[in-house]
């Protein structure tokens, strides 16, 4: 292929080295971005620290840049089968804390102590926000486990946090 055709498929965040596949063979496209061009028309865009007589030559090379190898653990990425699963997951907790809002909103059962009645209705509250405490909970201090480990905690979690008003009472 010739170099248009090459630039004409390349994107503006091509060499981003986060987003390799893992092989080590690097596009002709990467290889040429990661060496300098030179040519007369292309400006020249340095610091006076690297220029001690002012003028940038063409003959001149810049260093190489340095890049860092990280593994999939360094990065904290996910693989896009445990991605789909954490974000059905995230969904189903969204909706059930959407459900225990919508059953702490309704007119709760009248308790004629008034305390009784706060606490009633401060319980309905935090069934709200059981959900997304768990979800954030069971991610943040289960992120060195296993994916199958927070997979189960998240199972269930959501078995747990069902919002059983809601679904009898009907919406």
């Amino acid at each position: 292929m010739s170099t248009e055709d090459e630039e004409a498929l390349a994107w503006a965040g091509d060499n981003d080295e986060r987003l390799t596949t893992g092989s080590t063979s690097v596009s002709p496209v990467r290889k040429r971005r990661a060496s300098p061009v030179s040519s007369p028309e292309s400006p020249s865009v340095s610091s006076p620290a690297e220029e001690p007589s002012g003028q940038w030559s063409p003959s001149e090379t810049l260093p190489e840049p340095v890049v860092e190898e990280h593994d999939e653990e360094d990065l904290g990425g996910l693989s896009s089968r445990e991605g789909i699963f954490l974000g059905l997951l995230g969904g189903v907790y969204l909706l059930f804390s959407a459900a225990w809002i919508v059953t702490a909103l309704r007119d709760p059962v009248q308790i004629a102590d008034p305390l009784g009645s706060f606490m009633f209705t401060f319980g309905l509250w935090l069934c709200a926000l059981a959900p997304a405490a768990w979800f954030s909970a069971t991610l943040v201090f289960g992120r060195h486990r296993s994916f199958l480990w927070r997979l189960t905690l998240l199972t269930l979690g959501a078995i747990l946090v069902i919002p059983w008003p809601y679904f009898i009472r009907g919406a």
